[in-house]
């Protein structure tokens, strides 16, 4: 993968480095292994089996997630075939990567949920999503093996159910364009762009992710946008942790628009007029700026400029506000304020995490059920973890858990736990 992927294969020279390897590495084997160990425990956990992925429900019945992994494989597989077939080697293995960052920190980290879920709790849903992932792994293992030989080998002997037939004696994919769906995917790459512009807005203002927060407002006049909401809202809910999403088309009422020349498509175009195009849009109104990008076009004099040969950027109408941040075509504001409850879940939430960090500590299998027992020195934890008690037991797999008095002989932290 490292040697596709550098200039040597251009017919440049090339110093070998040992941390190119590494990162290959890192970015590439780490992941696609990581996906693969993460099916696999989940499947032997559940006792799924061939047959049971068979019984899955069908491509259309499935999460709007699935329906996206698929068709961005699919998507894929047409672009590393094209490459082949023009012999462009060296274009390939960045898509490939592209594709396990889709995988891996998009797909598996937001379905999580789905299979973990105990058997007889929605199986049709958690069995979509272990035929997904399997079907993901199996075709992704073929597309991957000219550059991965081995491990695309060991996955798709394990994975295939006969360890004696080979990926390297499987036909190479070809994609299926009824299984490619833009429109999906460009949706989801605005909701991903969305999501990006969230987390931006909780580390500059210090909210941690784990802080539930009361509204996302998305800020834009872009029919795709608004039009995309209905399929990937509760994916960036979920993603951001806010509780809920609304759309304002009023931008002049948080940002201010700038628009400055691109010199590198203006330049050949215009020549020596490049300098009076700039004067002419540095002394347009934000009227005329908001008239020249809904539009797509403005005049000047007799001459026509287009809103695609020319940057325009978004700023906050209040410099200081840490709240909104934008992008090409939109903006969005997240509320970083939050009440006793918000608070309350944020608390539970990080309990959670603490104990799931202690389960791995202590060597506990994924299925293990636990008993807790709970003591804390500060009311507001304890009120936080009465509150969303089920919410703990459910996500900690937890089937006892009690509230202890403190010992007065010993001087305690915020809380202790002890899992046994």
């Amino acid at each position: 993968a490292y040697l596709i992927n550098s200039p040597v294969v251009r017919g440049e020279p090339l110093r070998f480095s040992e941390d190119g390897v590494k990162i290959v590495t890192r970015s590439v084997i780490l992941p696609f292994w990581n996906a693969y160990s993460f099916f696999s425990n989940y499947a032997v956990a559940d006792s799924i089996t061939i047959n049971d992925l068979k019984k899955a429900p069908k491509l259309a019945d499935r999460d709007l997630m699935d329906k996206w992994i698929i068709s961005t494989l699919q998507s894929l597989i047409k672009e590393v075939n094209e490459k082949m077939e023009d012999y462009y080697l060296y274009e390939i293995v960045p898509p490939l990567i592209s594709f396990i960052d889709e995988l891996t920190n998009w797909y598996i980290r937001s379905n999580r949920r789905r299979f973990w879920k105990e058997k007889g709790e929605d199986d049709a849903d958690k069995m979509a999503a272990f035929a997904t992932l399997h079907e993901v792994l199996i075709t992704f293992s073929k597309t991957m093996a000219p550059i991965l030989p081995f491990i695309c080998e060991t996955i798709y002997r394990n994975l295939n159910g006969d360890i004696n037939q080979s990926v390297h004696l499987q036909d190479f994919p070809e994609s299926d364009q009824k299984l490619i769906d833009r429109d999906l995917e460009n949706n989801v790459i605005y909701a991903k762009n969305i999501i990006k512009l969230g987390r931006t807005i909780r580390l500059d203002t210090q909210t941690p992710n784990r802080q539930p927060l009361k509204e996302l407002i998305i800020i834009t006049n872009e029919d795709e946008i608004i039009s995309s909401m209905p399929f990937t809202k509760d994916l960036i809910m979920k993603e951001l942790n806010v509780k809920n999403i609304s759309i304002d088309k009023n931008e002049k009422k948080w940002v201010k628009l700038s628009c400055k020349p691109d010199y590198s498509i203006l330049g050949p175009k215009y020549g020596s007029e490049i300098e009076k195009i700039a004067i002419f849009v540095n002394n347009l109104s934000q009227q005329e700026i908001r008239k020249f990008v809904e539009k797509g076009k403005i005049s000047m004099g007799k001459t026509i400029l287009s809103v695609n040969d020319f940057f325009v950027t978004r700023e906050p109408i209040e410099e200081a506000s840490l709240n909104i941040k934008s992008s090409t075509n939109f903006s969005i504001n997240l509320s970083t304020e939050f009440d006793q409850d918000l608070e309350a879940e944020r608390i539970a939430r990080e309990f959670i995490s603490l104990i799931q960090k202690m389960r791995k500590e202590q060597g506990l299998d994924i299925t293990d059920r636990i008993s807790i027992l709970f003591n804390s020195t500060e009311l507001k934890i304890s009120n936080a973890i009465k509150e969303n008690l089920a919410y703990i037991c459910s996500e900690t797999l937890c089937t006892n858990f009690e509230f202890v008095s403190t010992n007065p002989d010993k001087k305690l932290l915020k809380y202790e736990i002890f899992v046994s």
